[in-house]
């Protein structure tokens, strides 16, 4: 794997390479294979527990090296929730849509709000579950009032946002899943 493909991927992710080191593991009768260790560190400096979030992680690289998803700072969610590719890629689906409004400001600010208040990004995902998810049995007046209290947490989790354009785009985000 060419570093220079590597790198920009897990700096999506929010991770900076400090140390890098190639072994060669040779299998019998074969060429050699290298094997990269990394050294990472979290951008921001935060402690991440890379024990719980081995496996999220793995399968987004995967993912994100065999094609089926893009790097993106939308990738960074992945880090800072401990959700799913699949789950980074509909929070990027839906800045997508908002964006072709022509309303909404651009992905890097998009991505940057969802990452700076992680707590919202996470209750918008949560609202997106209880209203859609189809394994929720749920009758629907159930469902219209577990949404009704998410709804309520996004709204209160609001308030705490510093920044108008990253409260902007939340809310913009909110309104998108609950429309």
């Amino acid at each position: 794997a060419p570093l220079a493909e590597v790198l920009p991927i897990l700096e999506h992710m929010g991770l900076k390479a400090m140390v890098e080191t190639g072994h060669p593991v040779r299998p019998a009768g074969r060429e050699p294979v290298w094997v990269h260790e990394f050294e990472l560190v979290d951008e921001r400096g935060e402690h991440l527990l890379f024990d719980e979030l081995k496996d999220a992680f793995e399968d987004a690289f995967v993912a994100i090296w065999s094609g089926r998803t893009e790097s993106d700072g939308f990738n960074r969610l992945v880090l800072e929730l401990s959700i799913s590719w699949r789950e980074a890629a509909l929070v990027r689906a839906l800045c997508r849509y908002r964006q072709q409004t022509g309303l909404d400001p651009s992905q890097r600010v998009q991505e940057e709000a969802l990452s700076n208040n992680p707590g919202v990004a996470r209750l918008i995902l949560d609202l997106f579950r209880t209203r859609f998810h189809p394994a929720l049995h749920a009758p629907l007046a159930e469902r219209v009032a577990q949404s009704d209290a998410v709804v309520a947490e996004i709204m209160d989790a609001l308030l705490r946002v510093e920044s108008l354009d990253e409260d902007r785009v939340l809310r913009r985000i909110a309104l998108l899943v609950g429309a």
